[in-house]
């Protein structure tokens, strides 16, 4: 049986340095080297996972970006590219801009800016941000959402979620990434989905293991064999995982030994 880790990556993979530890380097080679396959799934752009993977010293046989919405084999082919809908896109966005909320858009390549995020603000590895104050124009047009991301606090997003439920439900979903921001995707879109599409490309009997931190990492708990987390991760992520390890390259360990 084929084991496959899918494990996330802010917080999970990479410590607060933004840095992967080096005993879990040498825990995924390890893992890498004797047949595993490891896929690393996240809320960034495909080209940062190209840029850890870089650093881990493997290339997986996939690669998930934006929470789901987009999937990239070895080979850089895309084979899943969930769009959302322009005009839905461009009305949320409107919406929340007249909320006077920051909103920021991705496609499959690049993230489109209505201004600079300013000092600090930047947290790709590859910056591919296009400061464009009239991107909303361009939405259906050469821009073409997988991601609509807005800033706020968790009060503001318990306001703002119900209301785009209600009208724009049936093209969309969302997830808190952070207290701080929320990611309004195409209708159906996340990790699990992700995930089970990459099961479905692989054609072999598996043992599936998810690692991650978060709200966004749930829906590849419920789909995985095994579901772990660490100790940083948020409550809603530890109560659905099945167990908790130091680290990713303990939970890797583990993971072998099942």
């Amino acid at each position: 049986m084929q084991k496959v880790i899918i494990c996330d990556l802010d917080g999970t993979l990479l410590e607060s340095n933004g840095k992967v530890s080096p005993d879990t380097i040498k825990m995924v080679q390890h893992f890498h080297k004797i047949g595993g396959i490891f896929i690393i799934a996240t809320g960034r752009l495909d080209h940062d996972i190209v840029y850890i993977e870089e650093k881990l010293g493997i290339q997986g046989k996939y690669r998930v970006s934006q929470n789901g919405a987009v999937i990239k084999n070895q080979f850089n082919d895309v084979i899943w590219n969930r769009k959302m809908d322009p005009n839905a896109a461009s009305r949320i966005v409107k919406f929340l801009r007249k909320k006077k909320l920051r909103v920021e858009v991705s496609d499959i390549k690049q993230r489109y800016f209505p201004s600079p995020r300013g000092l600090g603000g930047a947290v790709e590895f590859v910056d591919c941000a296009i400061v464009d104050p009239c991107y909303l124009q361009k939405i259906g047009k050469t821009i073409l959402p997988s991601v609509i991301m807005t800033f706020g606090s968790e009060d503001i997003f318990r306001r703002l979620v119900p209301f785009i439920n209600k009208n724009f439900g049936q093209h969309v979903d969302t997830i808190e990434t952070s207290s701080r921001t929320l990611e309004i995707l195409a209708k159906g879109v996340s990790k699990g989905a992700a995930v089970t599409r990459i099961l479905q490309e692989l054609q072999f009997d598996t043992s599936v293991c998810a690692i991650g931190d978060s709200a966004n990492d749930i829906s590849m708990f419920e789909i995985a064999d095994y579901a772990f987390s660490v100790p940083k991760a948020s409550v809603c992520a530890k109560d659905k995982a099945d167990e908790l390890y130091p680290t990713v390259g303990d939970c890797i360990n583990a993971f072998i030994k099942k």
